[in-house]
């Protein structure tokens, strides 16, 4: 259960799994956070959570996955403000579109995430 509001500090070990790659653990990591919060808060987690499994999908080859996944997850941080307990969203929203937009074509995004894999810009303060 959530204690709190949700803190930047909350965020920091997914998004230093996230800025490795490691999409996975950082999904992991988040879900932890994620439990018993509602909410806006709980939308943005959601989120989060699911641009980490949409790129874990990627990585896979699961182009279906990364597609469906990617779309919830782009819906859930579309109305957001940014940033949003320290996540600049609209650096992450526009670094996930094209990637979205090459599934939605049928293309396999990968290469361009293995190129220039997304960041998560995170301020602690």
């Amino acid at each position: 259960m959530s204690e709190g509001p949700l803190l930047p500090s909350d965020l920091r070990s997914g998004a230093e799994c996230f800025n490795r790659g490691d999409y996975f653990e950082a999904h992991e990591e988040w879900e932890k956070t994620w439990y018993g919060r509602e909410g806006e808060e709980g939308r943005f987690l959601k989120g989060l959570i699911q641009v980490a499994v949409s790129l874990y999908h990627l990585e896979s080859g699961n182009l279906k996955g990364a597609h469906k996944v990617m779309g919830t997850a782009l819906g859930y941080l579309k109305e957001l403000p940014s940033p949003c307990a320290g996540v600049d969203l609209n650096g992450l929203r526009q670094q996930m579109a094209p990637l979205y937009r090459e599934l939605e074509a049928g293309n396999d995004p990968y290469p361009q995430v293995e190129a220039a894999a997304p960041q998560l810009s995170l301020t602690l303060e």
